[in-house]
């Protein structure tokens, strides 16, 4: 599966769920604000589709994935789904083999539902290119031909009203109904038929409604919208979206063009006389007609009979609180995130299995990575890791084990959370791969460590508590509580003011509580490590516990000095 099939295929899987969602979200909104202003339904329709289309998007592009595991290096997950092989002697899969025939299916699965999207896709881009082609065609074939003059003072009237300059008027056997395309040099189209039928009073309706279209750039803002709702045309729910969106901007046109009239009433009727007397059918797209959004009936309604609006606080209080359920909504969105688990075995296979890093051709420390579905399970041993700057690389390893809480892919490298820490890992070749921390402010020239792949079985840690393994919290065993603890005294010599440092110390919290096996990780200095190690050694401890019973865990503390 390649990165541009899974990107497709997770878009889909996420916008399956999520332009309900965002439809739900968007009608229980226009409930709350049925007696607000149009333009502010208006623009809450805009939200939803603009949010409909961007949310799988940012599942897609692993946005998400990004803020629910970000690379900081201090992500460790308390209970989660891939948590599977932990100290508790839950066993993993050991091959690939049982699961290449469902593999196979789900692939084939795949390609056949985003091979359905991309024929409601080419569909819908063909629709609105035939759509703009003939939209140009009936521009290319209007002519100019001055109607009576007394149509013409009221387009030059309506043009003032709204402010305009540049706009034209066409007339066309084409088109059944009035419309409007353009934004700098915007053209009003008049089916012919209605010179001879329309009242002033209708023709004042149709230029002040088309101008506003035009003092509002709606052309260019319904192109874009077409084009947001592009890949998710397929979704039922798109649809609903789309016509309501229609129907709130032609709702805020009418009562832009009512407000200029002076007269709500007459402008209504105007509505139904023109309907009555043409095709009520839209104009192509993108031009917009005075009859889109195919609810004339509500909008004739809408505009005699509003009752009381909101005012401006009740309002700002309903804006909000809409906006927050958006967002939550969005939030709540990103922690469903939906990946396609149909993720072929041989793409899994160069990662999985048993891992060695080496050392100056020693192994330190092995890694077992067990697939599941699209992510792995697994642990990995204990070890003391050191990766200078200057290049200086020292390794060692420590006995326990630490289960691997969550992995996920950015592109082809794998992330690899376990326990506080984050790796990247690459493939070097068939069986290498190289791991670096992943830290944002990691330098560019820092080393990575080399491991090599001695087995494509993995092993799992036996169930029983070993008394002489050391253990990590989490995965059922507990940290310990410390009891008692003394400071670390300022070393004789330094009687510097405004000093502050500290240094790393890594131990091992025995059975009975007592810290022991303690090292210097990160170095203020000897005689400052001397003193932390003086202070960590009176430390002492209510032990860790697993399954009950007391176990040695590693920790780590950073013991501070400081002088004011």
């Amino acid at each position: 599966m390649s990165d541009l099939h899974r990107f497709v295929l997770t878009y889909i899987l996420n916008s399956i769920w999520q332009v309900p969602l965002v439809a739900i979200v968007g009608v229980g909104c226009i409930t709350l604000l049925r007696k607000g202003s149009f333009s502010i339904q208006y623009r809450l329709w805009v939200a939803a589709l603009v949010a409909a289309f961007l949310l799988p998007l940012a599942s897609a592009s692993g946005w998400f994935t990004f803020l629910a595991h970000p690379a900081s290096g201090h992500l460790r997950s308390k209970a989660g789904p891939t948590m599977t092989l932990l100290l508790d002697g839950e066993s993993g899969v050991s091959s690939f083999d049982a699961h290449q025939s469902s593999n196979w299916f789900a692939a084939n699965v795949a390609n056949g539902v985003i091979l359905i999207w991309l024929g409601f896709v080419l569909y819908r881009m063909a629709c609105l290119t035939w759509g703009w082609r003939r939209t140009l065609t009936i521009v290319r074939g209007g002519r100019t031909a001055a109607p009576s003059d007394i149509v013409n003072e009221l387009w030059k009237t309506s043009q003032v009203r709204f402010g305009l300059a540049g706009s034209s008027l066409l007339i066309s056997d084409q088109i059944a109904t009035p419309a409007t395309l353009g934004a700098k040099r915007a053209v009003v189209l008049l089916p012919s038929g209605l010179l001879s039928t329309a009242s002033e009073a209708e023709f004042s309706a149709i230029f002040a409604h088309e101008s506003a279209h035009i003092r509002r750039g709606d052309f260019l803002w319904n192109i874009l919208y077409e084009a947001l709702a592009i890949p998710i045309v397929y979704h039922p729910v798109t649809r609903l979206l789309r016509s309501r969106l229609a129907d709130s901007r032609e709702l805020v046109c009418d009562e832009l063009a009512a407000n200029e009239l002076g007269n709500t009433a007459v402008y209504a009727r105007s509505l139904i006389r023109i309907a009555e007397s043409l095709s009520t059918v839209s104009a192509p797209t993108p031009a917009l007609g005075i009859f889109e959004g195919h609810n004339l009936e509500k909008r004739v309604i809408t505009l005699i009979d509003r009752g009381p609006r909101l005012g401006s606080l009740a309002t700002a209080i309903i804006v909000a609180c809409c906006s927050m359920l958006f967002g939550a909504s969005c939030l709540a969105a990103s922690a469903f995130n939906f990946q396609p688990a149909a993720i072929v075995s041989e793409e899994l296979k160069p990662f999985a299995g048993t891992w060695h890093w080496v050392f100056k051709g020693k192994p330190f420390l092995t890694m077992v990575l067990v697939p599941e579905g699209d992510h792995f399970s697994g642990y990995m041993t204990n070890a003391f890791l050191r990766n200078d700057l200057d290049g200086t690389m020292d390794a060692a390893p420590e006995p326990g084990i630490s289960p691997i809480a969550r992995t996920f892919f950015v592109g082809k490298v794998l992330h690899i959370v376990v326990q506080s820490d984050e790796w990247t890992m690459t493939l070097a070749g068939p069986n290498k791969a190289a791991f670096l921390i992943a830290e944002p402010d990691r330098p560019k020239n820092l080393k990575s460590w080399i491991a090599e792949r001695i087995s494509e079985t993995t092993t799992t840690p036996g169930k029983e508590i070993n008394s002489d393994a050391i253990y990590h919290v989490g995965g059922g065993v507990s940290a310990p509580k410390l009891v008692s603890s003394t400071e670390p005294k300022f070393p004789l010599g330094h009687t510097e003011k405004n000093f502050s440092g500290s240094c790393l110390i890594s131990f091992i919290v025995n059975a009975s509580g007592l810290p022991e096996q303690l090292k210097v990780v990160r170095s203020l200095g000897p005689d400052f490590d001397q003193s932390a190690l003086d202070a960590v050694k009176q430390y002492r401890f209510e032990p860790a516990r697993f399954s009950g019973q007391p176990v040695a865990v590693s920790l780590k503390v950073e013991v501070n000095f400081k002088r004011f």
